[in-house]
């Protein structure tokens, strides 16, 4: 049985999408039964009780989280923040967004994102600070503060002028996550506008805290001052660093190695057993198969059928229930609600000894899906933990065999800083590989046809900036026809990818249809025969090596 659910969140969100940056925005989601359950055992028969996977709390820690992050990589340029100290405080300037503040030398500071924001934490709080340039995101602060609460039950605190600059204060909390060690679930925001900037100050603490840390949040927002700002290219490092990582995931019974200017094909199927068929129509072997599993499907050996055949699955798990729209799914991960389905996928696909891949939540960035900000009180922790905590179960199951993608959309919803795909980052420890998503959704009143370069030009080297040492995998690309052809589309595709996307060693072409726009690649002989004439390639792998 197959579902695909599109919100409506997402038909609304279209049409914006292709005002603001006309090319993406979209999420098929296929929660397909297993293809044979003739040898199935259910999880609580194949779960052992003595060796179940308990829950710890640490972690769930938010500190570890905050400290993990920290330390994750980056290319930022130089020279876009200053730290000193006065008077017992810590002074930042962010010569980039032209602004500085002052901080209690009780946080500890993260700058390893620093153009897309600077973090203050310590064990009781945290502080996410952005900067918004409202004309960019066509609106202003009025609606960007509304959008901004839009989810929320947030009640306003007070209203402040200080240095020229406007502050709006609001504050709100949500329910207590049972499992998470100390939870931390009492928010403010402190809304620091001045012309078409503002600046958003996002407080987490405790109940026990919420007071004292409000003030110190309001302290925060009333030392805000402009400064002069600096010319700094975001990819001034990147423009200087080679950077191309070659794949080598070698298991005891097969193994997969991209190297230089190699990438490997694959392709989705609204019936993922289509890939037989459209070997036979390409007339040849696609390497990468990905199909989508909610949280509560139960194992499909449908893994068993692609790895023994020397194919990689690229297993998509929407945070949902397969047979309803559940706000609550993320905090249910945490809560180990899920814990049986994920410690029964990870014994299976462990037993493959092959490599696979795992892309969990994707999209998290955008309001259509259901495991965004909206569902989880604008707090990107709560994803992270999520993510970590399936992860975790993984790794102590002794599942060195999956490889986990991290993929956001590349167009956030609310197009706002807040809400950056960086924001819903786990940390390097828990990504093997960095997932990128556009589309081409061809010539519209707000839009033109776009080529695979026009899409992924500017995404690529701001990945790049921002995940270094990590490969990447194009794991959703398609292209609508109107204004062009699949045929020129694929061949840019083919060819700029080794020549300007060294990074890219994975790419996942989605042949489906979405509402009335049609990304197959398979139903016209031209494009048929240049995909034959394209795919053959030597530089494109075909299968993992047999070990």
């Amino acid at each position: 049985m197959k579902k695909i659910l599109i919100s409506a969140s997402f038909v609304i969100f279209v049409s914006i999408v292709f005002y603001l940056a006309g090319n993406n925005g979209k999420v098929m989601k296929d929660t397909t039964e297993p293809t044979s359950t003739a040898n199935y055992i259910s999880p609580k028969e194949k779960m052992d009780e003595e060796i179940k996977v308990e829950h710890t709390r640490r972690d769930n820690n938010f500190l570890t989280l905050w400290e993990n992050e920290s330390e994750s990589k980056s290319l930022a340029p130089k020279k876009v923040y200053d730290l000193t100290e006065m008077n017992g405080y810590n002074i930042l300037r962010h010569n980039f967004h032209g602004f500085s503040l002052s901080y209690s030398k009780t946080f500890q500071v993260d700058t390893h994102q620093p153009i897309n924001y600077i973090r203050l934490f310590n064990g009781n709080a945290r502080i996410d600070i952005t900067t918004q340039n409202v004309e960019k995101a066509w609106t202003n602060q009025h609606r960007f503060i509304n959008t901004t609460l839009k989810h929320i039950d947030a009640k306003k605190v007070t209203n402040l002028n200080s240095n020229g600059f406007t502050i709006e204060i609001y504050k709100y909390n949500r329910p207590l996550i049972s499992s998470i060690d100390s939870d931390l679930n009492y928010y403010a925001y402190a809304f620091v506008s001045k012309g078409k900037f503002i600046h958003t100050l996002q407080l987490k603490t405790n109940e026990s805290n919420f007071e004292e840390q409000i003030t110190t949040l309001i302290d925060i927002a009333k030392s805000f001052q402009s400064i002069e700002k600096k010319e700094i290219d975001p990819l001034e490092l990147v423009k200087t660093t080679e950077i191309a990582h070659d794949i080598s995931f070698e298991q005891a019974k097969g193994a997969l190695t991209i190297k230089d200017n190699e990438f490997m094909m694959g392709v989705y199927h609204e019936d993922s057993h289509q890939f037989s068929e459209w070997d036979k129509t390409m007339e040849t072997k696609t390497g990468l198969q990905m199909f989508y599993k909610a949280m509560d499907s139960n194992f499909d050996h449908f893994v068993d059928e692609l790895t023994s055949d020397n194919r990689v699955p690229l297993i998509t798990f929407l945070f949902e229930r397969k047979e309803s729209h559940d706000d609550g799914v993320i905090q249910g991960i945490i809560n180990g609600e899920f814990d049986e389905f994920i410690i029964d996928w990870a014994r299976n696909i462990k037993a493959t000894e092959k490599p696979v891949l795992i892309r969990l939540g994707n999209e998290m960035n955008g309001t259509w899906s259901d495991w965004s900000h909206r569902t989880t009180s604008n707090d990107p922790d709560l994803y992270k933990l999520a993510f970590r905590r399936i992860v975790d179960l993984y790794k102590k199951e002794g599942a060195a065999n999956v490889y986990f993608v991290w993929n956001p959309n590349n167009i956030s919803d609310p197009y706002f800083s807040w809400n950056h795909a960086s924001l819903y980052y786990p940390g390097d420890s828990y990504v093997d590989l960095i997932g990128l998503t556009a589309y081409n959704f061809g010539e519209t009143k707000w839009n033109k046809f776009r080529l695979f370069d026009e899409l992924y030009d500017d995404l690529y080297f701001e990945y790049v900036r921002m995940f270094p040492n990590k490969p990447f995998i194009v794991a959703e690309v398609g292209s609508h026809a109107k204004g062009g052809t699949h045929s020129e589309f694929i061949e840019n595709m083919f060819t700029s990818i080794p020549k300007k996307y060294p990074n890219i060693k994975m790419i996942v072409w989605f042949n489906s249809t979405h509402a009335h726009f049609d990304f197959r690649l398979d139903q016209d002989e031209e494009t048929i025969n240049t995909y034959k004439l394209l795919i053959k390639e030597p530089h494109i792998i075909k299968e993992t090596n047999e070990r």
